[in-house]
């Protein structure tokens, strides 16, 4: 079995040099990028070990990517999950592809700040601010979210106009709750019905996440982890969310007496 996983360690020397992701340091982001793919003379042995290993990886990524290729292209349809992606390049492939069909999967924006905190790398920018865990850190992280999820709303809504029946929304906690439901309604948006065998894996791998039961009321983790503070500062922010995305995710008008 091929490791597929394109990972090299990376050691004290290197971590010294690097910053934990690439722009919290301007300086060191480019020292970096300088030893690390440069081919500069001046690179420590500690890169140059680092990217032979990097080079090793790949090449064996490449081999997994063509089985991978083989494995795709013999199934009728095929499904890609994008995380860091946006709408707006997303016009072109449907455009290029008329069979392909777009799920945008949308989340309460207070959870979704409280899940980006627990991984400090994933903006830059704002990297060492999430590792403090601060209000303005969450704060900020909220800016990040809705301000792309605007944008991507706003693209979608003009792309459901040209591209009628291949763009779709699903909200997170909806699915959440009725997961096999909602995986049933995919397969059939896509013109296939769902393998039976597939109906108790589907229940067991999306038991819901983030959230606790308390008594038989289902409690978010964001509210209960939040300050009133925080959570008002959110809903300021992403004021306009719940209308564009046409979803109550309750609290949005939240005052202290009401929490």
């Amino acid at each position: 079995m091929l490791n597929c996983l394109p990972v090299c360690a990376r050691s004290s020397s290197i971590s010294k040099v690097c910053p934990g992701r690439f722009g919290t340091n301007l300086t060191q982001s480019y020292t970096c990028k300088r030893y690390l793919w440069d081919d500069d003379d001046a690179t420590p042995n500690k890169f140059k070990d680092y990217k032979q290993c990097v080079d090793k990886k790949l090449e064996t990524a490449s081999e997994c990517v063509a089985l991978m290729r083989q494995k795709c292209e013999e199934n009728d349809f095929r499904a890609t999950k994008i995380v860091r992606g946006t709408m707006g390049p997303l016009e072109t492939l449907l455009e290029r592809r008329p069979n392909l069909r777009i799920i945008h999967l949308v989340r309460d924006p207070r959870a979704v700040t409280l899940s980006r905190m627990s991984a400090p790398t994933f903006h830059g920018l704002y990297a060492d601010e999430r590792r403090k865990k601060t209000a303005l850190a969450r704060a900020r992280e909220a800016e990040v979210y809705c301000s792309t999820l605007r944008r991507d709303l706003q693209v979608r809504s003009r792309l459901e106009q040209s591209y009628p029946g291949r763009v779709v929304q699903i909200v997170y906690e909806d699915f959440v709750q009725r997961p096999v439901e909602y995986a049933q309604a995919v397969y059939q948006y896509l013109g296939f019905k769902m393998p039976k065998k597939l109906v108790p894996w589907v229940a067991k791998q999306t038991k819901v996440k983030g959230v606790k039961t308390k008594a038989d009321t289902k409690i978010p983790r964001w509210k209960s982890t939040m300050t009133i503070d925080e959570i008002k500062q959110i809903n300021r922010i992403c004021w306009d969310i719940p209308e564009m995305v046409g979803y109550n995710w309750g609290d949005w008008d939240l005052g202290e007496a009401e929490l």
